[in-house]
């Protein structure tokens, strides 16, 4: 029996591209090699046996009235989906990377159920997951949830990310002035200035990620400016990314950041997972040079968005397009793609270690895919009291996100990684940047 794929997955189906692969990629490790066979028993019980959709594959009709559909893939296997590969040497998080990479810039093969993992052998003393699923499937706080279902014991605090608050719930229809301007922002906003940021996608992808940053350490100088966690680390961001446009052009102008807002309402994702989240437009203020005017900067612009409807609208204008013809959604959202230069995501996970059949996971990093040809995407993940931001980019445009990591790490008071100053838990052997 084939069931229709809702408006809005649909819509991030449709987006799918050769030098863009709509696919959210998590990767978690650890500190000692696990056996796999329990944690293969555990991926087939609390994933695919829970989510039915991780059974189903696509079958498209883009021509044809009532669009994509979901249906039991009656040849599904679970080795077919999860595969145990060695880590090239020297098996360092440079190489780690580097097959993430890999993954990311590779599209899934979408005959069956469009999700896949990978089991690495050689992290160092320890090992890696590398899990990859369609956007269709599931957004990326979604999948987090998945992943914290092989956890040994449910974690007390859920995972969590940037929410809509209760007054961005509006009734569209009765509150027609702030839908309105809403849209009118959205839609008929200028598209940002050209920059080396931006440009056509290629094939291949970089993907790099920090050292881990004591939240503690976040929070101190948020209270010190009297700022909130994701208002220091957006104002980092901006400074990172404004180093980064220095070092290869003239001047610097604001550029827009895509933020995700979810839309759940608190709520976990339901068997059929999906996507309900919107988005958001925030300039970042890379013409400011001060540090703290960036951080002033962020916090004014930040309260201007938090109150209105945007998220809502954009998901709405979302799922709009997810019924248009193919040709045409595409055509808009290279429109909409233009307004901005990032994407950037927070997520809080959990505040205490997990385990996955018996093996504690030492590390966690996701990252989300850039649609609209949007080059550049930034990750932001704190657990067990550390954070870590991981960079993905097109390796046409920003062939060294290793460089914007850096100078990230140097907006937040991070020394040099020589320093001997908040060396990760990497496994033994296992430096942390390439």
């Amino acid at each position: 029996m084939r069931e229709p794929m809702s408006p809005v997955d649909a819509a991030w189906f449709h987006m799918e591209e050769p030098t863009d692969p709509m696919t959210v990629t998590a990767t978690l490790w650890f500190d000692a090699s696990p056996d796999w066979g329990p944690v293969l028993a555990r991926i087939e019980e609390r994933i695919v046996n829970r989510y039915p959709r991780f059974k189903h594959r696509i079958v498209d009709a883009p021509f044809r009235r009532g669009g994509p559909r979901w249906e039991e893939d009656p040849t599904f296997s679970l080795e077919a989906h999860v595969h145990r590969v060695g880590l090239p040497r020297p098996q360092d998080a440079g190489a780690l990377q580097r097959l993430i990479a890999d993954r990311v810039g590779t599209p899934l093969d979408l005959r069956f159920a469009p999700w896949s993992i990978d089991l690495v052998d050689g992290f160092g003393a320890g090992a890696a997951m590398v899990v990859r699923i369609h956007h269709c499937v599931a957004d990326g706080l979604a999948l987090a949830h998945v992943l914290l279902d092989l956890a040994d014991d449910q974690p007390s605090d859920p995972v969590r990310t940037r929410r809509a608050p209760p007054e961005a719930h509006v009734d569209l229809v009765h509150h027609g002035r702030a839908a309105a301007a809403a849209l009118y922002k959205l839609v008929l906003c200028r598209p940002d200035p050209r920059s080396p940021l931006k440009g056509p996608l290629g094939m291949i992808k970089r993907v790099a990620w920090s050292r881990p940053i004591p939240l503690a350490r976040i929070k101190e100088r948020g209270l010190s400016e009297r700022a909130t966690v994701n208002d220091v680390l957006v104002a980092a961001v901006s400074g990172a990314v404004r180093s980064w446009l220095s070092a290869h052009q003239p001047s610097v102008r604001d550029l827009r950041a895509f933020i995700p807002v979810d839309l759940r309402e608190g709520e976990r994702p339901d068997s059929g997972l999906g996507n309900r989240f919107g988005l958001v437009y925030l300039a970042l203020p890379l013409a400011e040079p001060d540090p703290v005017g960036r951080m002033r900067e962020i916090q004014k612009r930040m309260a201007a968005i938090k109150h209105t409807p945007e998220a809502s609208v954009a998901f709405g204008v979302l799922t709009a397009l997810g019924a248009l013809p193919v040709r045409i959604e595409r055509e808009m959202l290279r429109v909409f793609g233009a307004k901005g230069t990032l994407v950037l995501t927070n997520v809080r996970g959990p505040e205490e270690p997990i385990h996955i059949a018996g093996n504690r996971v030492a590390g966690l990093m996701f990252w989300v895919p850039q649609s609209g040809h949007v080059a550049i995407g930034v990750s932001l993940l704190s657990y067990a009291g550390e954070l870590r931001v991981g960079i993905s980019t097109d390796a046409g445009i920003v062939p060294d996100p290793e460089a914007l990591v850096a100078s990230l790490e140097a907006e937040l008071g991070l020394g040099p990684a020589n320093s001997g100053v908040l060396r990760p838990p990497a496994p033994a052997g296992s430096p942390v940047h390439a």
